[in-house]
């Protein structure tokens, strides 16, 4: 069940980075696009700080995904 979990993750994260980026090759221009891009960045880094065993934060990688998971809410 983990693998799934880790797996399911791993495609939403990587799907709304492509929408983050895809908003802002197309419509980079208009601010709606670049704060719907921001928003895109910032559920993709909660779905990877949400992500079981990932709480405790010892990681150097995990501290800018954490900024920018706390700086959606």
């Amino acid at each position: 069940m983990r693998v799934v979990d880790a797996a399911l993750r791993g495609g939403a994260a990587t799907l709304l980075l492509l929408i983050a980026g895809l908003l802002v090759r197309d419509y980079g221009h208009a601010t709606t696009a670049r704060l719907g891009a921001g928003f895109a960045i910032g559920v993709a880094a909660y779905t990877i700080c949400s992500a079981p065993g990932s709480a405790d934060g010892t990681e150097l990688w995990h501290v800018p995904i954490l900024a920018l998971c706390c700086g959606l809410f």
